[in-house]
């Protein structure tokens, strides 16, 4: 878990944002870490305004790569339910990007 907090800036579950989020201007003095060549969508079920925003700044200011864990819409809990999947959570980010994420190692499901 340090790997992935010091490469990626965006942990997944919890908050995992320093900025509150609540706000436009809370994100005028967010100064990107300049180490971050990836951001990674994985299915998170904290996800949040404040981690989209941020990983869009990563992405489009940064040039950091965009990928995705996958880009499944929904998720089988059972038999009888299915859940927002994956993409989903991410497709907010995904549309104001204007681009689609990469794979991941394991590539799209």
């Amino acid at each position: 878990k340090q790997w992935y907090q010091r490469r990626v800036a965006i942990t997944a579950g919890g908050d995992g944002c320093d900025i509150d989020g609540s706000y436009f201007t809370d994100f005028v003095d967010f100064v990107p870490e300049s180490n971050v060549k990836f951001v990674v969508g994985a299915f998170d079920g904290y996800f949040n305004y404040a981690k989209m925003a941020q990983a869009f700044i990563y992405i489009k200011e940064c040039g950091a790569e965009y990928i995705a864990t996958n880009v499944d819409m929904n998720h089988a809990l059972n038999d009888a339910r299915l859940l927002p999947g994956t993409g989903a959570v991410l497709e907010g980010l995904t549309q104001s990007l204007g681009i689609q994420p990469k794979p991941g190692r394991n590539g799209h499901s």
